[in-house]
């Protein structure tokens, strides 16, 4: 069975590698980027079967990058699940537990469940 791909893009380091650790545990491909420009220029490449996309990206932003995704016919039908974390300064075991929730509604629905 082919593993299931996920393109993780959040610009926060230490999320992006709990995320890309948390989703790579449950046996899937996981590619982590920093920015919505990286994420449009290797989407296509990796081909992802799922997209978590940060809203609050440096330069091209979450929004953008859903527009580009949904107007280019080959990224179109990508699935995506866009969030925001609204509390930049949380401590950090809000931020893991933020990031287990994410963690498991992606599961769910990359899964079917």
């Amino acid at each position: 069975m082919t593993k299931k791909k996920i393109m993780v893009v959040e610009d926060e380091q230490a999320l992006l590698t709990l995320q890309s650790m948390l989703l790579s545990m449950e046996d899937y491909t996981v590619e982590g980027v920093m920015d919505g420009q990286t994420a449009l220029d290797v989407v296509e490449t990796m081909k992802p079967d799922l997209i978590l996309l940060d809203i609050m990206l440096p330069e091209v932003d979450g929004f953008q990058v859903c527009r580009q995704l949904k107007s280019n016919e080959a990224t179109r039908h990508t699935g995506h699940y866009a969030y925001c974390e609204k509390e930049q300064r949380r401590p950090y075991h809000g931020r893991v537990s933020w990031s287990r929730q994410v963690h498991n509604k992606t599961i769910q629905n990359i899964d079917g469940h």
